[in-house]
This record gives C-alpha cells, sequence and structure tokens, in this order.
C-alpha cells in the first residue's frame, strides 16, 4: 500500500432528505446508557421512516459526554467563528441564539396555535427547538414525535469501516413535521471514480438488469477503525444505479461515458443526486391481470371501496432492495461568472496515489473513549433487532 506523505483527500458534498411517515417502536430510543469501557454517557435514536409502502429509510442520531473528560462542544458563529462551548452551558439559550443553524439540531416537531377544524388549511406556526448536543434532542423527540407521524428529516451519510466492511449510516441532524402527503428519499453526494468504476461490460450486463452499476467512492473522516485510532480522511465504496431508459437506451449510454467512463490514470471527483430505496420492491397488478369478483364489485358500486383501493390489495411485495439510484449530476454557479452553471465535476483535484491511505502502522487506542466506540458498541455488534421491528428482519 502506498504511503502518503501529506493527506490530499476532502470530503465533499452529502446531503439527505428524507419524508415519510415515522415507524416509533419499543426499539426506537435507546437514552441515557453508560459505556461498558468508560464512564461515557449518550443517548442514541435508531428511526425508521416510511416514504412508500415497503420502503423505509433508516436514520440515526447520537450523542452524550465523558463527566471526567469534560470536553467542550465545537460550535461556530452566525458570523463564522469557531467556539468552545462548556457541557453546562449546552441548553443556554442566549448562546444557542449566537450559533448558526449548522452547529445545532434543529427539531419542529410541535405547531403554536389553535388546532384547525376538519377542512381547513393548518397555519399554526412551526416551534422549532435547537440543541446543541443529540444527547438533549432526543430526549425531545422521544417526548413528541408519535408513530405515523409525517416528517422531514435531513442530514448526511457518514462511513466507517468494521471488520473490514464498509458501513454507512444516514445521520440525522435535522428533523420536522411535514405537510407533503405523499414521501420521498433524495441525496446529494459527492464521490470519486475512476478506470475501474464503469466499463463496457457493465452496459452489456445492464440489457438484463436494467440498471449499470457504478462503482464509486466516497470521502469520510473517519476517528477509529475496530478500536484502532486513525484521525484521516478516507475512502469508502458508494456504487449506484444508473436506470436504463427503456424508451431510449442510447441516451442513458451517453450520459454515463460522458459522467462516468473516466480515463486510464485519471481520477474524477463528481457530485451526484439521487433517490435511496431501502426496503422491498412493491409490484402492482394490472386491472388487466385481474378479475375483481361480483361481490368485491358491488362494494365499489356503494362507495365503500375505490377500484383503486381493491387494486392496491392486489399489490406484490416483491426482493429485498438497497440501493442508491442516480438521477442527474449537482450543477452549481460558476466561481468566476455567477451567470453560469457547471456540473461539479472536477479531473485534476486527484491522482490514483491520494486515495490511498496508510492506516497499517496504527496502534490501538485505549486511552479514551469517545462516540466512535459507542457507535461500535451499539451498532456493530450485530444487533439488527430494529430491522425486525421496521418489518425489514431478514
Amino acid at each position: 500500500m502506498a504511503e502518503q506523505v501529506k493527506q490530499k483527500l476532502q470530503k465533499g458534498k452529502s446531503y439527505v432528505t428524507v419524508v415519510g411517515k415515522a415507524k416509533v417502536t419499543d426499539k426506537t430510543y435507546n437514552v441515557k446508557q453508560t459505556s461498558k469501557t468508560s464512564d461515557y454517557e449518550y443517548s442514541r435514536m435508531g428511526l425508521g421512516i416510511e416514504t412508500v409502502e415497503g420502503n423505509v429509510i433508516f436514520g440515526e442520531m447520537m450523542g452524550g459526554f465523558s463527566p471526567s473528560m469534560n470536553y467542550p462542544i465545537k460550535a461556530r458563529t452566525k458570523e463564522g467563528d469557531n467556539v468552545d462551548v462548556n457541557w453546562a452551558d449546552r441548553l443556554n439559550e442566549s448562546v444557542i441564539e449566537t450559533l448558526n443553524k449548522f452547529s445545532t439540531v434543529n427539531v419542529g416537531l410541535v405547531r403554536d396555535g389553535d388546532v384547525p377544524a376538519e377542512g381547513e388549511e393548518d397555519k399554526r406556526k412551526l416551534v422549532i427547538k435547537r440543541f446543541m448536543s443529540p444527547y438533549d434532542a432526543i430526549d425531545y423527540i422521544k417526548e413528541n414525535l408519535k408513530d405515523g407521524t409525517m416528517i422531514m428529516a435531513k442530514g448526511s451519510y457518514k462511513f466507517n469501516k468494521y471488520k473490514e466492511e464498509d458501513q454507512k449510516k444516514f445521520e440525522i441532524t435535522d428533523i420536522y413535521l411535514s405537510k407533503q402527503e405523499e414521501g420521498f428519499a433524495n441525496f446529494v453526494q459527492t464521490v470519486i471514480i475512476d478506470e475501474d468504476s464503469f466499463s463496457k461490460s457493465s452496459m452489456k450486463d445492464a440489457k438484463e438488469t436494467g440498471e449499470v452499476i457504478i462503482s464509486a467512492r466516497a470521502v469520510d473522516y473517519v476517528g477509529k477503525i475496530d478500536g484502532k485510532k486513525i484521525g484521516k480522511n478516507m475512502t469508502f465504496n458508494f456504487p449506484f444505479s444508473v436506470k436504463i431508459n427503456k424508451e431510449n437506451p442510447e441516451m442513458t449510454e451517453a450520459i454515463v461515458n460522458n459522467l462516468f467512463k473516466v480515463k486510464k490514470g485519471k481520477i474524477r471527483e463528481i457530485s451526484i443526486e439521487g433517490q435511496i430505496f431501502e426496503g422491498y420492491e412493491q409490484t402492482q397488478v394490472s386491472e388487466k391481470d385481474i378479475k375483481i369478483s361480483k361481490d368485491v364489485q358491488e362494494l365499489i358500486a356503494m362507495g365503500l371501496y375505490s377500484k383503486e383501493e381493491a387494486m392496491q390489495k392486489m399489490t406484490v411485495r416483491g426482493n429485498k432492495v438497497s440501493k442508491m439510484l442516480f438521477t442527474r449530476p449537482f450543477i452549481l454557479k460558476d466561481k468566476d461568472d455567477a451567470t453560469k452553471l457547471n456540473i461539479d465535476m472536477n479531473d485534476d483535484k486527484y491522482v490514483p496515489e491520494d486515495l490511498y491511505v496508510d492506516i497499517e502502522e496504527t496502534k490501538e487506542d485505549t486511552t479514551s473513549t469517545d462516540s466512535n466506540d459507542i457507535q461500535e458498541e451499539t451498532s456493530n455488534a450485530g444487533d439488527n433487532s430494529w430491522l425486525g421491528a421496521l418489518g425489514l428482519g431478514q
């Protein structure tokens, strides 16, 4: 593995937005727990959000403190200055007011005002509570979030390794009530691709699957891996799919060739937008393929069922899926000309050697406990009971 004198890898964009019904179970909250190896006290939330039937996106939130360490909270003011806030002052509203919104967990699960009458528009103001630590935000969310509530959760993807396996998690930083009637799950992610990310053979395979797989990587900071202190940016697997346009497959091929086909020895950084699918494929049987019984036809005639509702009963639950589906490249204003828009893409930022990070010489760190340790205790120990609670157990 090549040694790197000065690390050049940089984190890019990572935005995740999920709208859907909250799936609150007895597995959702794990509050005020103490680490097995230290005095670190933490709370953790694992929340399922059902965007459509069968598609449940799982998001996490976790935070805590160590009384013996008494570390300050790192934050940034509205003016852009870095500040340290004492843990004891984390709930001080006057302090929170001086911070920019990216330094706080923002929660809007309560509306202020009278409940509107049936049929009237809900004009109540959403009350936004800001917290400096997820440790306190989780208590507030637990108190105010009900199962089945339509919400919008925002955050980013965080990456790590466990037993040489790359892991990707949606870390929630903001959560609000939503007036949306239909759910969705979208992402923006900066990825790195090279000559091996896509090949012509991938297009041939796509004729059967209907999708082209791009083997990309994403960059994230890693504190620890399996107990070893790292403290570096690294790359992690971030495969995504490009759906074949059945009516015009040549268009899909042109998109893939222009965006994801890279010359030998070149590295491309590109930001993409897409949709997230986590759950089960749903297949709707067409009206031509089924016959509605006479009894059900009578129920429809009496207005007790609509034809659409009857058809919905014929939805078939298919295979379990977990994929990121590319929709378009991310565009932004030209830094030198505000009247121009460019694809967020760079072919000159990295060379192949920049992607390798030497972690072989690092030693196990037994001197401190931080959130990385707790993530390993709570997430990597093989406890996937929350999957069953969301109906996603294997």
